[in-house]
């Protein structure tokens, strides 16, 4: 089986699992974006850490794809 994972945040300079090959894959039409308050692993609800996001924008590309 095989199973291939997106990433367009910390996935793509630290994915945290064991991988086979990583390969350049994108989405058209998305942008990564530092917006997002996290509170569940990052931040606490006084201080929210920014963490990244996929926002919609026209001629935007992003991303890398692992294969495992």
């Amino acid at each position: 089986m095989v199973l291939w994972v997106f990433g367009y945040g910390s996935l793509i300079w630290n994915p945290g699992f064991d991988f086979d090959d990583k390969i350049l894959g994108f989405i058209k039409g998305y942008k990564r974006t530092f917006n997002l308050a996290c509170i569940d692993h990052r931040g606490t609800p006084q201080h929210p850490a920014r963490t990244c996001t996929l926002e919609s924008e026209d001629e935007a590309i992003c991303g890398f794809v692992y294969i495992i």
